[in-house]
């Protein structure tokens, strides 16, 4: 039995497609919106058809309804577990993050049936982008689907901060946030960071989730800073464009003061990026506030550091479109300083790579 948690679809998708050619996998998707014992009965027929394959199960973020509590449902899952496990299981079931710990939380006695419990960790991070992708209108379905994970990934995170589990609750949020960013719902982004800001007062006594960041980042692992930075930068920006300027302003300087002290303590690729990102938001609302010095001075330092990642850790497809990124963003804001030729310098570099 295997329990593997993965944020990314994509990234579970591509482990699944290399598992198929050295085991003999039967993949199920769990229908959705089914009661916990459809449920049951639906993975307990799928065990039967596997007939000596290895069982890989999805979709449990989606299965059960959403018109009872979740500790229900996996309260039932989790009586019912011999129905799905008995004999000789050899199953895979996957789980993002947030649906895992509600799992571990709700469903324990199952989740001790698990010998071998993996977390993916080599993932798209979606919320580390230099900038938000070029704006497609999503289909109304997949508008919907993501403003529906992430309501989803709000109420677990919710019940993981009133479990004492912080962490992972910002660990969870982020991809979610992300998504709703890159589809411009800004709106959706600061009502979910209110839900979150009522559970850590609630649970914590801090005013808000930020704040709870600016007291345990001092003490906090390189990993979970890049956790924190992530979250700074997402509500910085959604604040910012909805017009609460000095207050998106504060975080996102903020998420770059974290991104430089992640540095102080681990020199990698991932911080070296996490750094260039934030010194590219930071020029972004600097640029849009006409400090051009200093967003010129921005953009510079995470070209700079671009250049350096290319140059220690090797040409990859990623370095090279960060690298490509940067350079635009120093030739747009040397334009608009009047500086035509270094500009053009910029734009010409991009395009070659």
């Amino acid at each position: 039995m295997a329990l593997i948690e993965s944020a990314s679809e994509i990234t579970r998708d591509k482990v699944i497609e290399r598992l198929q050619t050295t085991l003999p996998l039967m993949e199920v998707a769990l229908p959705p919106r089914r009661s916990p014992e459809e449920i049951v009965e639906f993975i307990g027929e799928a065990r039967k058809k596997a007939a000596g394959r290895v069982l890989s199960v999805t979709g449990w973020e989606t299965a059960l309804p959403t018109d009872r509590p979740l500790a229900g449902s996996l309260g039932i899952i989790n009586f019912s577990r011999e129905r799905m496990l008995e004999g000789e299981p050899r199953q895979i079931w996957w789980m993002n993050p947030s649906f895992k710990n509600a799992f571990m939380h709700y469903a324990r006695d199952t989740f001790s049936w698990f010998m071998l419990r993996l977390r993916l960790t080599e993932l798209p991070e979606p919320a580390i982008e230099h900038s938000r992708p070029e704006p497609v209108r999503p289909s109304t379905g997949e508008e919907e689907r993501i403003r529906k994970d992430a309501e989803f990934a709000i109420r677990h995170a919710v019940a993981a901060i009133r479990r004492g589990d912080v962490e992972s609750a910002i660990d969870s949020v982020v991809p979610p946030l992300w998504d709703l960013w890159t589809i411009d719902h800004n709106a959706d982004i600061l009502k979910h960071a209110d839900s979150l800001d009522a559970a850590i007062a609630a649970s914590t006594g801090y005013p808000s989730v930020a704040d709870w960041i600016r007291e345990r980042s001092r003490h906090a692992s390189p990993d979970g800073i890049s956790r924190h930075v992530a979250f700074l930068r997402i509500l910085g920006m959604a604040r910012y464009e909805s017009g609460a300027v000095d207050d998106g302003k504060l975080l996102v300087e903020e998420s770059l003061g974290l991104a430089r002290r992640r540095t102080e303590a681990e020199i990698s690729v991932d911080s070296l990026r996490d750094l260039s990102i934030s010194l590219d938001n930071v020029g972004n609302v600097r640029l849009d506030a006409g400090q051009l010095a200093e967003a010129i001075a921005a953009y510079e330092e995470s070209l700079q550091i671009g250049r350096d990642i290319l140059r220690d850790y090797g040409r990859s497809l990623q370095a090279l479109r960060d690298l490509s990124v940067s350079l635009n963003n120093v030739g747009r804001v040397r334009l608009d300083a009047g500086q035509l030729a270094e500009a053009i310098t910029a734009y010409e570099e991009s395009l070659q790579i």
